[in-house]
């Protein structure tokens, strides 16, 4: 995204404005704003640890979700485990 404005859209679960689902998606200036989540991720949604989002000059705003992460929901980081014993 270079500009502009994503706007008052809707998803039954997640990512309702953006739904990360793959590498190094740029957020390059613009507005995410007024968009609703039935679960996670109103605004931006990131699906899993391994992906990437990338934002500068971007405004989230006014979004919402009936779960977490009303604006941006990024998924939780993968533990690393010691040897059991």
């Amino acid at each position: 995204m270079n500009g502009g404005t994503i706007s008052n859209n809707s998803s039954r679960r997640t990512g309702a404005g953006v739904n990360v689902v793959s590498n190094k998606v740029q957020l390059n200036g613009g507005t995410i704003s007024g968009n609703e989540a039935g679960q996670q991720g109103g605004g931006v949604y990131v699906s899993t640890a391994t992906y990437t989002l990338h934002a500068g000059n971007t405004l989230v705003t006014a979004n919402s979700a009936s779960g977490i992460g009303g604006g941006i929901w990024t998924c939780p980081h993968r533990q690393r485990r010691g040897p059991r014993g």
